[in-house]
């Protein structure tokens, strides 16, 4: 009797646990009163995309700011204007070196292990001879890496 009503309860939970179907609403968002005709993404190197202690173009893709501008412009946000590295670029960062990437590398006693290592002796120095500006499109993301709260008022930050 006793192992009989221990079936009848264990299939009873069992019913109980696969007749329970969640109910899952789809959630409608929407930008509510934000204006979002103008978004300016002002920030250092995480808005910039520096990655890999350079700034390249894969970088600059997956950046903070390229990302929240792209999942705003769902919103009606205009696409991100970013002044883009080329895509065949190898990276550069402030003392003319190329990205970091993951390969062998042997140590002073003799040991190869994973270890990161620069991608070309030097960055693409090529990138910053072309001027960003373009008239009719005005750039939205101005990340520049290492820039802090101070350097804004300086007169130097262009140059």
């Amino acid at each position: 009797m006793r192992e009989n009503l221990s079936t009848f309860w264990g299939f009873i939970f069992i019913l109980l646990v696969c007749s329970c179907k969640p109910k899952y609403t789809k959630e409608e968002f929407s930008k509510g009163e934000i204006n979002l005709t103008r978004v300016v993404m002002i920030g250092d190197g995480n808005t910039a995309g520096y990655m890999d202690d350079a700034l390249y173009s894969i970088g600059q893709e997956n950046s903070l700011g390229t990302i929240l501008q792209g999942h705003l412009s769902l919103f009606g946000a205009a696409e991100p204007i970013v002044p883009w590295m080329g895509a065949s670029n190898i990276g550069i960062n402030w003392m003319n070196q190329s990205r970091l990437i993951l390969s062998y590398k042997t140590d002073c006693k003799g040991i190869s292990a994973l270890s990161p290592i620069r991608y070309a002796v030097q960055g693409e120095q090529g990138a910053f001879t072309t001027s960003a500006y373009n008239a009719l499109n005005k750039i939205s993301n101005w990340g520049i890496p290492g820039l802090r709260m101070l350097d804004l008022s300086s007169n130097l930050l262009g140059n």
